[in-house]
């Protein structure tokens, strides 16, 4: 969780001191991780930590070959045929 709250950080606004960084908030970031192990996306590590489950990373991999093909009926009704 930390590595997300560095990735996702910024400048913090110190009014008329110079901006530095912090970390992000982590409240969001754990309750999305807890949401993504609900679904079995992510798991918990031996080390204490999370890494994608191998039935998350064939769920992503499956989404990105739909993606990167331009296939799938999403619904969007983004064809320019509408025109």
């Amino acid at each position: 969780m930390g590595a997300l709250q560095r990735k996702f950080g910024g400048a913090k606004n110190r009014g008329t001191r110079t901006f530095t960084f912090q970390k992000a908030a982590s409240g969001v970031i754990r309750h999305i991780l807890q949401q993504l192990e609900e679904i079995k996306v992510v798991e918990t590590t031996s080390k204490g930590g999370r890494a994608i489950s191998r039935v998350g990373q064939q769920d992503l991999d499956r989404i990105a070959g739909q993606v990167a093909s331009g296939g799938g009926d999403d619904g969007s009704g983004s064809s320019s045929d509408d025109e």
